[in-house]
């Protein structure tokens, strides 16, 4: 039986109700599987009664069972994946409610890091809380023990696997196989394995491909499947059912012995590139189809709790040739890791002017002159100007030149000293072209950042031009400044539901995943603009604004749009949702089509 598992060592300040609709995806594919679609997450209802009785926490379950996968060094699929130097221990199923269950009755009876949430508790979760906090108690519902867990966020995932690491102990659930408490530092894998004591992980994306799709016994020698069970067709599972099944239920494993990888939950792994994870898989959603479940389907979406989100884990080190995981005494401590490099982070304090020319430019300058001389002169790329900025920074785009690609600045100004984007010399607009708005494809991205101010660029058949996207808990930003900039040639539509995926043709998009009522963007000024055949032109949303129950919540304050022409859109050119106070004055739009009004909020 598992060991006890830890108390909770913190004293936060009281947290609020959690509000019922979970924060969507934006979900990056990099598939070339044009039939799959980004995955598309369901609506939950509100769940968690304000004063529960005090229910007896579930008893104790085991370490979450795994499958031995063997054949170390075997080479990765056509794909790029798969490969694995060393032998691991994975889930046979995905992490279930029980399991989950006890980690809270552990670690949550005050839950300063959110692990649970109010809608684990409703018709698509199967966990309860009762008490009060600092004496939470948690079960699982009647039917919900072996169904896998859900609305977990990647990061709550890490710290279950850090308290597995931990036998269960009392222990830091900052600390362990993931180093938390700045940051995320990821473990090496590697290491990991060849260490004498068994550590757990959040299975890497090698880890979980290698177990869904390898077979060392395929006919014509060892390789891979396309989808999670030998042979070349889809196995049986409840994707597109709209019901979530209880773990194992699909009498079709891997050749490693693994259930669900296809089907069920779309399942994190450790994947991580800023602020966006690795997900895989498919789920029982109604939208889901076999195009998902593919080896070479895989999305890298925020991290965020949705129903049909899950995980299972991995566990490294020990006898390799054991067949099962051994037991580990509770509060015994995890393996030391070597410290990590620290992030390059910047040390300059001066302020200063960088520039960028397709036509004139090298990455292998210094970026801080307009024209070359001797070892200085404007970069080529966009790629090479996204670095980290300070407050004041101007970065210049040459005009009468074109990029094709996404600039992707980082650091944050203050509206008195805002990070300018513009251009110098002479000519039209620099322009920023996607070439085909038909892909996920952005001209300038920000992520949890303000102090922005963008003047004189031009955006052509981008997905979105600018796109920026606000985490949930993110830090409040302030002050985002677009001016003279020119929107136009992106008439990509779908249903305005299915925007999460951010299939939409759009000019600027701010998109908050806040699922609090408080503001995480204000000062907002959009200044003689034009959006130009557009799906359409200006949107600020939220998932939660899509659910007419959760329409309460106001992420974005105080924005204004002065002297903007709007013009020959697919339907309404002001899409304003969650936003508290703003203004439009001397705006002109005309020629919408569809017949629809102009604005919608």
């Amino acid at each position: 039986p598992r060991p006890a598992p830890p108390l909770e060592p913190e004293e936060p300040a009281v947290l609020p109700p959690v509000p019922a609709t979970p924060p969507a995806p934006d979900a990056l594919s990099i598939s070339e599987d044009k039939s799959a679609k980004k995955p598309e997450p369901p609506t939950s209802e509100k769940m968690e009664p304000a004063e529960p009785k005090v229910l007896e926490p579930t008893p104790r379950t085991k370490y979450p069972e795994t499958v031995r996968v063997g054949n170390p060094g075997n080479r990765a699929d056509r794909t790029g994946f798969g490969a694995v130097p060393y032998v691991y221990w994975i889930g046979k199923y995905e992490v279930t409610n029980a399991e989950y269950c006890e980690f809270l009755n552990g670690v949550a009876k005050k839950d300063p890091h959110r692990l649970y949430d109010g809608r684990m508790g409703g018709s698509q979760g199967g966990i309860l809380r009762s008490g009060r906090y600092g004496s939470y108690a948690y079960t699982t519902k009647d039917d919900g023990a072996n169904k896998p867990v859900s609305f977990v966020t990647w990061e709550s995932c890490a710290r279950y696997a850090n308290w597995l690491s931990h036998g269960g102990g009392d222990a830091d659930l900052q600390a362990g196989s993931y180093s938390l408490a700045r940051g995320v530092t990821l473990p090496d894998h590697e290491t990991l394995a060849a260490g004498a004591d068994v550590q757990w992980v959040i299975a890497s994306e090698n880890e979980w491909y290698k177990a869904a799709y390898h077979d060392p016994d395929k006919p014509g020698g060892a390789g891979y499947w396309e989808y999670a069970v030998s042979g070349g067709s889809a196995p049986s599972s409840n994707i597109n059912s709209n019901q979530v099944s209880e773990v194992g239920a699909f009498k079709v494993a891997s050749p490693y012995g693994t259930f669900d990888q296809n089907g069920n939950l779309w399942e994190y792994n450790e994947t991580r590139r800023g602020n966006k994870v690795g997900l895989r898989g498919g789920s029982f959603f109604i939208n889901d189809h076999t195009g998902y479940l593919r080896s070479h389907t895989r999305y890298e979406v925020l991290s965020a709790k949705w129903p049909n989100y899950g995980f299972r884990v991995v566990a490294l080190g020990g006898d390799a040739e054991a067949s099962t995981v051994p037991a580990k005494k509770p509060g015994t401590a995890p393996v030391a890791m070597p410290a990590p490099k620290p992030r390059p982070r910047p040390v300059r304090t001066e302020v200063k002017t960088f520039y960028v020319s397709q036509s004139d430019g090298n990455d292998a300058w210094d970026g801080e002159a307009a024209q070359a001389s001797a070892d200085t002169g404007p970069w080529k790329s966009l790629k090479r100007a996204s670095i980290e900025y300070i407050p004041g920074d101007t970065l210049l785009l040459k005009r009468g030149d074109v990029w094709h690609e996404e600039l992707r600045p980082l650091g944050n100004g203050t509206p008195e000293k805002p990070i300018t984007i513009g251009g110098f010399g002479e000519g039209a607009k620099p322009v920023i072209d996607r070439e085909d708005y038909n892909q996920d494809r952005t001209g300038i991205r920000l992520s949890d950042q303000g102090g922005f101010k963008i003047i004189g660029i031009e955006f052509a058949r981008c997905m979105t031009g600018i796109y920026a996207d606000y985490s949930d808990n993110a830090e409040p930003k302030e002050y985002l400044w677009i001016e003279d900039c020119y929107f136009h040639d992106s008439l990509k539509y779908q249903h305005y539901e299915d925007y999460p995926k951010r299939k939409i043709g759009l000019g600027v998009c701010l998109f908050s995943y806040e699922r609090e009522n408080r503001v995480i963007l204000s000062n907002i000024t959009v200044r003689n603009c034009v959006f130009r055949r557009l799906a359409s032109g200006f949107w600020t949303n939220s998932p939660d604004n899509f659910n007419k129950n959760a329409s309460y919540v106001y992420n974005f304050k105080n924005l204004v749009f002065e002297d903007c022409l709007f013009e020959e859109g697919y339907q309404w050119q002001q899409g304003i949702r969650g936003v508290d106070t703003g203004a439009m004055r001397n705006c002109v739009t005309h020629d919408i089509g569809r017949g629809f009004r102009s604005f919608n909020g």
